[in-house]
């Protein structure tokens, strides 16, 4: 994909979200050299997120667009094409983690922590993301002590740079309880655990109109991915869970350069979202020259007004009237009954429950 099409559709995204698959991937080159440290993650259940995530940059245009279309009244992402629905089994496919269960948190709410598990714990509190990638790095396993750090130096990393990222330099304090017991992470419903950071994170960008958004919206990439490539039911050995088996290296990249070309795809979308007076002006310094366009570059995004909702609603009316879609935009304030209630009474993967894990 040619870089000046990339950089002109980063103009109109000019916010960021602070899930950074690279940064592991680059983490992982080099711990991987101790064997002990890889039998170590594989045994906390990270193994294919770790082997699996790519060590490329991957385009903001497409994350964010993803987070502008995800709905956290019914958790889903709505594009031109489709709805698709986002819940923890998705999430524990996608990366072949646990997603049935308590979580860690409501696990300790039924048990005594011992008081010396709370003072390890809290040890790390203030640590900065570069900080934890040094330990993780440096560590030495010569006792237990120390195997037990680098778990929970470990778990505190991958949350901070994929899992659960988020915008603050020291450690969000929601993420340190999944420390206080490491002697079993893989048991812990991780898949839970990150759809509720997610969603609570985007709430909270929207409520506050961040630039940045917390949470892993990698986990929406390789969902949506998944369910816009693979048809529902598929029995294709390459649809079949882990997920990020298949959609790594050269084939995620090859499926994010076909949004850029597909008239109904996620940069199409972003593109309907932005005012026409920024696009005009994108084309215009495209014209001009590569270096007037980096010159412009912080002044045009600076001058993006935001979402126009009119554009997107008006073009997913087309799509409908040409492809006859899942009706996108009837139900964007209200829930029916059948999708918040399950059998047992209550749906596992609603706003409210999910939610109760981050009080």
């Amino acid at each position: 994909m040619h870089t000046d099409l990339i950089n002109s559709f980063q103009i109109l995204k000019h916010h960021q979200t602070r899930c950074i698959p690279s940064e592991v991937a680059k983490t992982y080159e080099i711990i991987s050299k101790d064997r002990r440290k890889k039998y170590l993650i594989y045994e906390m259940g990270f193994g294919t997120i770790i082997e699996n995530v790519s060590n490329f940059n991957i385009i903001n245009i497409v994350m964010m667009e993803l987070v502008d279309s995800f709905h956290t009244q019914d958790i889903t992402i709505r594009t031109y094409q489709s709805k698709y629905k986002v819940d923890t089994t998705k999430i524990g496919h996608a990366f072949r983690l646990k997603s049935t269960g308590p979580t860690y948190r409501q696990k300790m709410l039924k048990k005594d922590t011992p008081a010396d598990q709370y003072a390890a714990a809290d040890r790390f509190r203030k640590k900065t993301l570069a900080q934890l990638r040094e330990m993780v790095k440096s560590i030495k396993l010569d006792s237990e002590e120390n195997i037990t750090t680098f778990k929970r130096a470990f778990i505190l990393y991958i949350q901070k740079a994929l899992l659960c990222p988020n915008n603050s330099r020291p450690l969000d304090p929601k993420t340190l309880p999944v420390v206080l017991d490491v002697s079993n992470p893989r048991a812990m419903n991780w898949a839970r655990h990150i759809l509720g950071y997610l969603v609570q994170s985007i709430k909270d960008s929207r409520a506050k109109n961040q630039k940045t958004v917390d949470g892993c919206v990698f986990a929406l990439l390789i969902i949506y991915f998944q369910e816009t490539y693979f048809e529902e039911g598929c029995q294709d050995e390459e649809a079949q869970p882990p997920w990020l088996d298949y959609w790594k290296g050269a084939t995620l990249q090859k499926r994010i350069e076909v949004e850029f070309e597909d008239h109904v795809g996620l940069v199409q979308q972003a593109k309907d979202r932005t005012p026409r007076k920024t696009q005009q002006k994108v084309k215009t310094m495209k014209k001009a020259g590569s270096k007037g366009f980096k010159e412009n570059t912080l002044a045009l995004s600076l001058e993006n007004e935001g979402p126009s909702d009119g554009r997107i609603l008006g073009k997913m009316k087309h799509i409908e009237e040409h492809t006859s879609p899942p009706e996108l935009d009837s139900e964007l304030e209200s829930k029916s009954e059948s999708e918040t209630e399950t059998e047992n009474g209550s749906d596992p993967d609603s706003e409210e429950t999910i939610y109760e894990d981050l009080a």
